[in-house]
């Protein structure tokens, strides 16, 4: 079962949600939540919020698909190191560990599946929508190089950008079945990207500042969704930065523009 929470639609394919008007759904475990923009309870696939509470602990889970996540306030600690404001996390499939959080964090995550917990008679109490009980699947020493604390801000500006834009790209999905982008933008005063055409989904979540999509104004801590298949021009009044998950190179009509999510 997925489903959409309080969104505002711009045409049939542009949808906002604002976060700060979504419930948080406690998963039953104290301290541990997530607030949903879209949520899939079957399969696990996730765009919102996760907040774990001063001195919790997610449990021992093994992630089945990525995720692809950034750290807005507080931290959580696993066995690679801690996770400050900042940093991107990356869990590719097979990624086993135990989350922790002194002080308490709240991340904004996209998951393209849930995640498996060991076998227990108990019920489950996950903070992974769509989280099942099974024995850990191919279980090895190494873990993953991508799944280390690293700070956006410590990226690699790509080059080729309209003036005002500032893009870096978080994360390639290399490894994967997915052929997806993780990418940050940071738009100047009065900057712009013109109209596009969208191949596949583009998710947007707004860190800071004012977002202007194609019309609809959106600011921090509001997702923005925009479906396969539609057109969509971006734009900032006063400056924002941003954070897109992107799954195709979009196209420009007569503007030779390089793809400004990380393709």
């Amino acid at each position: 079962m997925s489903m959409a929470v309080s969104d505002i639609h711009i045409g049939p394919n542009i949808q906002l949600f604002k976060m700060d008007e979504i419930d948080w759904v406690n998963v039953g475990k104290p301290g541990l939540f997530y607030k949903p923009a879209r949520v899939d309870l079957e399969t696990g696939e996730f765009l919102g919020l996760f907040r774990f509470d001063a001195f919790t602990e997610s449990g021992v889970h093994q992630h089945e698909d990525v995720g692809a996540s950034y750290i807005l306030s507080g931290s959580v600690t696993d066995y690679s190191g801690s996770f400050t404001p900042g940093c991107v996390g990356i869990n590719p499939p097979g990624d086993t560990h135990d989350a922790y959080s002194y002080d308490g964090v709240l991340i904004t995550s996209r998951l393209e599946g849930s995640s498996i917990y060991p076998p227990k008679p108990d019920e489950l109490q996950a903070i992974h929508p769509g989280a099942h009980r099974e024995i850990f699947k191919n279980m090895g020493r190494a873990r993953d190089p991508i799944v280390v604390p690293y700070k956006l801000l410590d990226m690699a500006v790509s080059p080729d950008m309209p003036d005002g834009i500032i893009l870096r790209t978080l994360y390639d999905y290399a490894g994967t079945s997915h052929d997806f982008r993780m990418c940050s933008l940071h738009f100047d005063p009065v900057t712009e990207i013109p109209e596009f055409l969208t191949k596949g989904g583009l998710d947007i979540f707004v860190i800071a500042g004012d977002l202007d999509v194609s019309g609809m104004a959106a600011k921090s801590n509001q997702f923005v969704t925009v479906a396969a298949g539609s057109t969509a021009a971006l734009k900032s009044r006063f400056g924002c930065h941003i954070l897109t998950w992107s799954e195709n190179p979009v196209a420009f009509s007569g503007a030779d523009i390089k793809d400004p999510f990380g393709f």
